[in-house]
């Protein structure tokens, strides 16, 4: 359990390094001034130190999530407590994050606009693969039946 631990969290790391790179690529694009923009300014003294934290906590962030998938596979809990367990693992990482990496205002409104769409977000993942495996699993018991 420890080897798959330390795996998901190594791969989580780096999808998650991956994904803010890649999100920083696209923004850059959509401001379109011919500047690379791999983090907020703000969120140090360096531009350097800001991409280093940005990069740490995105990283963090992705681990967190990848090793929090875990509590999925856990055959003694219900669906909805791994739901609400999974939840709160993925909100304790994500809220903090984005607060310390200025991706939401600093204020009760955009802590409220940045949860609600992180709940909207969260929610339409956690329908989509309810769906997906929903419809595998009637696969596999249609197939059984005719064994």
């Amino acid at each position: 359990m420890l080897k798959k631990l330390l795996l998901r969290l190594f791969i989580g790391f780096t999808v998650g390094t991956f994904i803010n790179t890649t999100i920083a690529i696209i923004a850059s694009i959509i401001v379109n001034d011919g500047n690379y923009y791999a983090a907020n300014p703000n969120i140090a003294s360096t531009e350097i130190s800001a991409v280093i934290i940005q990069f740490i906590l995105s990283g963090i962030l992705g681990a967190a999530f990848s090793a929090g998938s875990l509590i999925f596979e856990s055959d003694s809990l219900s669906l909805l407590s791994q739901t609400i367990l999974h939840f709160l693992v993925a909100s304790l990482a994500m809220l903090p994050i984005a607060y310390l990496c200025n991706w939401m205002n600093h204020s009760i409104l955009g802590f409220i606009q940045y949860f609600s769409i992180f709940v909207a977000i969260y929610f339409i993942i956690w329908l989509t693969q309810y769906i997906t495996w929903k419809k595998r699993l009637a696969i596999i018991n249609k197939k059984l039946k005719n064994n």
